[in-house]
């Protein structure tokens, strides 16, 4: 190869870096309680961008999800259709407690057409939906339980990876814990018991209830 051909290798691949000066911060990360153990989680994301010729974004990222927490993918096409959620595992069990569970990770993916910018060097991406925590093991040692939830690494802008930074401004924590109340091992033989002769009652009672439909 020429030194020329060197050359003009080395300028085009210059301006391209430079061409291409995007980079993705996490604003805001909010989780706000729902009742019992639901939760929503919204996520804000600033993109600095010296392209303005953006009419339609496809922009997803991926969320890291332990054992404790879960997203119901059937909820989330009913109440949250724009969003698409890609998945590592081919299928979740929203039953099962943290202890038999395991970590996986979901891609949420959405096309954007009305654009919100901050300014004209930036963009604003904003995901919203509900998060679900599992049932914790229970303990006689303590009565609640931090459960985390990390912040995201990867974003993807019109099939672009991006590397996720935080914003030096934002008092966003690299965890978020979310407390969550735990079964007292003392009260599992009552509680077994309970929920015991509660199912013997119900059955007693619909057989009863179906003689006397049968009986009429």
């Amino acid at each position: 190869m020429s030194f020329k051909m060197f050359s003009l290798i080395l300028i085009l691949f210059v301006c391209a870096v430079k061409s291409d000066q995007t980079a993705v911060y996490l604003k805001r990360r909010e989780i706000t309680k729902e009742g019992g153990f639901h939760r929503t989680i919204r996520t804000e994301f600033v993109v600095t961008t010296n392209s303005y010729s953006f009419k339609l974004l496809n922009v997803s990222y991926v969320e890291e999800l332990s054992s404790d927490v879960y997203i119901d993918i059937y909820e989330m096409k009913n109440i949250k259709p724009d969003i698409l959620l890609l998945k590592d595992q081919e299928y979740i069990n929203v039953e099962t407690p943290s202890y038999y569970s395991t970590e996986y990770n979901v891609t949420l993916s959405k096309i954007i057409s009305d654009i919100k910018h901050q300014d004209e060097h930036h963009l604003v991406v904003t995901f919203e939906f509900p998060l679900h925590l599992r049932y914790q093991k229970p303990s006689n040692e303590e009565s609640l339980r931090a459960v985390k939830i990390k912040n995201p690494n990867i974003f993807y802008m019109n099939n672009i990876e991006y590397k996720i930074m935080m914003d030096e401004n934002s008092d966003i924590s690299s965890l978020n814990d979310v407390w969550i109340p735990v079964g007292n091992l003392n009260d599992f033989h009552l509680v077994r018991y309970v929920t015991l002769v509660i199912t013997i009652l119900a059955c007693i009672l619909v057989c009863v209830l179906s003689f006397r439909e049968n009986g009429k």
